[in-house]
């Protein structure tokens, strides 16, 4: 299940990045102006905000499986329909697809969360996240190393069509493979089963889980400060890293001045660096917590702060920097420390099992410093699909006015825009994140 959530991401992620590792090439042949371009690489991320919450309500309710089948099925012929589409030069016509290849999409991410804390005992959710999230990694790293090659070699259209194709196998291998949860895979061992029924994640084989009533969504939830501080840690998260699958391309090649395979060699570098440090991460987290020299919540605080600072520090030095070999070096730093946040506050919301019934009460969770901790266990799904939304929000608008400053004020104001509004992220963050449960307190 983690290496099919790891490749699930790996299709989300690649083929929406693909669109800014193509851009170069294909505002070349259409003549798309800046403006023009941060509107298209924007448009994804429109529909992707608007179905956020539904989805992850759904995961919670009805299982991820099938949502997120419509959503990996979506991103492969979306990108797709994009080549055919593209052929009539239809910057209309490709905002269109993007637009409804994100709609579709929005739900995979809560669903991704949800489906996690089906599977994985509180001892073993900080790996699995950052298991899950290094295969966004991993596509974005395909998207912008190979995007870049085959669009210089074959077409920006040959690009869409590779990674459709590659993604839509992947789509039969999940429909095969996945389960829901644990009681419903056709391969599972008993062993295993066993396993997680000590681990308090699958329901003692001699008791009945009492089917819990319909609850409204939880509104009051998003009154609580630390909720607040993780959505808007997401918020900031995805503001920068937009700008920097949306821009870079075109940075090094129009800017730095190297070639469209060297743009992509460099880009392949920060995605290495980024899948690298959240395999590492991800452990040794786990480790800290469990060793009690740690609390839960002095790891995700200690991880998401440094992630931010050192990234923006990489965005402020780019400001400067006019070497695409001292500029990749800068950001192969800074994506490093971005991918602390997997174990960060990418874990504060997407680590706890949403099925109340098949997990220790919350207050159990939260019994003990160095235990597993979360914010909520039964509206994970909610939770995750909100705070997404808003970062997705934040994705939508960052490549819209990153270029809309870059026309008015150059790329080292970008830059500088970019690192402030990352420090903003530590220091609320820092401030008001928890990591002990609400669930008890009425919300």
């Amino acid at each position: 299940m983690a290496a099919l959530c790891f490749g699930a991401r790996a299709v989300g992620q690649g083929n929406r990045i693909l669109l800014g590792a193509i851009m170069p090439t294909m505002a070349a042949e259409l003549g798309l102006s800046t403006v023009d371009k941060g509107k298209l690489l924007g448009a994804f991320a429109s529909g992707y905000a608007l179905t956020q919450v539904l989805g992850g309500a759904a995961a919670d309710r009805v299982g991820s499986k099938y949502i997120m089948l419509v959503a990996l099925l979506a991103v492969s012929l979306g990108s797709i329909a994009a080549a055919a589409l593209g052929a009539s030069d239809s910057i209309e016509a490709l905002w269109l697809v993007y637009f409804v290849m994100g709609l579709l999409e929005g739900p995979s991410y809560p669903a991704t969360g949800s489906m996690l804390g089906q599977w994985f005992p509180k001892t073993e959710k900080a790996r699995a996240a950052s298991a899950a999230d290094t295969g966004g990694s991993i596509g974005g790293l395909l998207a912008l190393g190979a995007g870049p090659v085959l669009a210089a070699s074959f077409g920006w259209r040959a690009a869409l069509l590779v990674f459709g194709g590659a993604s839509l196998a992947f789509c039969g291998l999940w429909l095969a493979a996945c389960s829901d949860r644990p009681a419903s895979c056709g391969w599972i061992s008993a062993q295993e089963i066993a396993y997680l029924r000590d681990s308090g994640v699958v329901a003692p084989a001699a008791s009945k889980a009492k089917a819990e009533p319909a609850r409204a969504f939880p509104y009051r939830l998003f009154g609580r400060a630390p909720v607040l501080a993780v959505c808007y840690a997401h918020v900031i998260f995805n503001f920068a890293r937009y700008i920097l699958y949306g821009w870079m391309p075109t940075f090094y090649i129009e800017v730095l001045g190297v070639s469209p395979t060297t743009a992509g060699a460099c880009m392949t570098c920060l995605q290495l660096s980024d899948a690298f440090t959240k395999l590492l991460v991800g452990s040794a987290a786990d480790r800290a917590i469990a060793s009690g020299r740690l609390s839960v919540l002095d790891v995700r605080k200690l991880l998401s702060c440094s992630g931010f600072a050192g990234f923006a520090a990489a965005l402020l030095a780019c400001s400067f920097l006019r070497d695409w070999r001292l500029v990749t070096a800068a950001l192969v730093v800074g994506k490093g420390f971005a991918s602390l946040h997997a174990p960060g506050f990418k874990t504060n919301v997407s680590s706890a099992p949403p099925c109340l019934p098949l997990v220790p009460h919350s207050s159990e969770l939260a019994a003990a410093d160095g235990q597993y901790l979360d914010l909520t266990t039964r509206d994970v799904g909610s939770l995750i699909g909100v705070g997404n939304s808003a970062a997705t929000v934040s994705s939508m608008l960052a490549p819209m006015l990153a270029g809309f400053v870059v026309e008015e004020a150059g790329w080292g104001a970008m830059f500088q825009m970019s690192a402030g509004v990352t420090i903003s992220g530590a220091l609320v963050f820092g401030a008001f994140a928890s990591a002990s449960s609400l669930d008890d307190k009425g919300e």
